[in-house]
């Protein structure tokens, strides 16, 4: 294994803005200091490849990881914050599958003690040295499989955490439980006989309604998008649960939002209002949900709350109305008007970002077609209008920024 030295980091800190393969090719088979070139110029690649993801843990100039894949798979900073915001203060949690350590290390920061199972000795030696780094002294770090430590050990714990591993043979990413390391549909009853309450990361592709089916106990899923893309689905279990709540929860930078509907409300009824005339988007304000509503769809109990929104079609999922709502779940748009043939030649190279939502073209083919540029503020919408028969139109919006 690296001697990690301070040779070793001052040669990542030297060449953090250097370009990984041109790294590769000037020190090929060289060493130096006890500088292991090749796992050196690894560090660097994955620190890049994380970005601003995992902040919390880069922030440390001496954090390693283990491989470079761990920078694209790990948990993001900001979503394993919010994890821990939903284990009790000085608590005692076991993580099965700590992994790089993202959601360890975020919940060690509010729990009493964490005893952290890593299976890879590899992963589990260098998150040892990370614990050090970090000074997380709270965290009693166990190289073993999950599920053999389970059997050869009887503590319990008032939190368990897993994240199951979701990569098969030839690292084919996997979804279902059953196909998972470790299956968590079968060891959930175990599980819950020895702690307060279970959190399980599941995969976002699952059906939800399935989910609280598959586990035992599950009383809560929050269904967890980070920057407009959906990245789980999370189970709150506990010995004899009943299935309550879903809650969409949208991570965009700084913002957290999270509306909670009941499980019943979460599919459309009769009771849904759709917009009866095109001409009416001509003014009002555009409403499209955030990734995790997207998902849960639960436009009954949406609309309840906000009483005044039509949907747009059954199958655009966006909603129009006339009055404003600061606090709406996803994007606000405040309508310019629907642009008709004679316009849309007025709109070549000018800014705009085109989306489209059940709509005959594709945004990048709707783009092309419109000749306009990218935009951060101002948007066109492909849409498709009328509860019965479709009308597809192009509304022109402009965003409603966060105060």
């Amino acid at each position: 294994m690296t001697s990690y030295t301070e040779d070793f980091f001052d040669f990542l800190n030297a060449n953090k803005t250097s370009d990984p393969n041109a790294l590769r090719l000037k020190f090929y088979g060289k060493q130096a200091n006890g500088i292991d070139y090749a796992q050196a110029i690894d560090q660097i690649e994955a620190r890049r490849k994380s970005g601003t993801k995992l902040s919390a843990l880069t922030a440390y100039e001496h954090f390693l990881f283990p491989a470079t894949i761990c920078a694209e798979q790990a948990t993001s900073s900001a979503v394993a914050a919010f994890h821990a915001s939903l284990i009790p203060e000085g608590c005692s949690v076991l993580d099965l599958t700590c992994g790089l350590g993202s959601d360890a290390f975020a919940m060690a920061k509010k729990a009493g003690t964490l005893t952290a199972i890593e299976r890879n000795p590899h992963y589990q030696s260098v998150f040892k040295i990370n614990c050090e780094t970090l000074r997380a002294s709270n965290i009693d770090s166990i190289c073993d499989d999950s599920e053999k430590w389970l059997k050869d050990n009887d503590d319990s714990f008032d939190v368990i955490f897993v994240d199951p591993h979701r990569r098969g043979k030839g690292n084919i990413r996997t979804y279902a439980f059953e196909d998972c390391i470790p299956d968590v549909s079968r060891l959930a009853p175990e599980l819950l006989e020895r702690c307060e309450r279970l959190i399980i990361k599941a995969s976002p592709m699952l059906d939800i309604s399935a989910v609280a089916k598959e586990i035992a106990g599950c009383e809560e899923i929050y269904v967890v998008s980070e920057n407009g893309e959906c990245k789980e689905a999370l189970v709150l279990a506990r010995k004899g649960g009943v299935f309550s709540n879903v809650h969409a929860v949208s991570i965009n930078k700084e913002k957290l939002e999270i509306f909670t509907v009941n499980c019943n409300e979460t599919v459309i009824n009769d009771e849904q209002s759709f917009m009866d005339n095109p001409d009416r988007l001509s003014s009002g304000f555009l409403y499209e949900p955030n990734a995790s509503l997207m998902k849960i769809r639960p436009w009954k109990a949406l609309c309840r709350k906000f009483n005044d929104l039509s949907m747009l079609h059954p199958n655009t999922n966006i909603f129009h109305s006339n009055t404003f709502y600061p606090d709406f779940p996803g994007r606000r748009l405040n309508i310019k008007g629907i642009l008709d043939i004679k316009t849309l030649k007025s709109l070549k190279d000018r800014n705009f970002n085109v989306c489209v939502r059940n709509y005959p073209l594709n945004a990048s083919k709707l783009e092309a077609k419109l000749k306009t540029r990218p935009s951060d503020k101002n948007y066109i919408y492909g849409v498709s209008v009328g509860q019965h028969k479709a009308a597809p139109i192009l509304i022109e919006c402009a965003l409603i920024a966060d105060n």
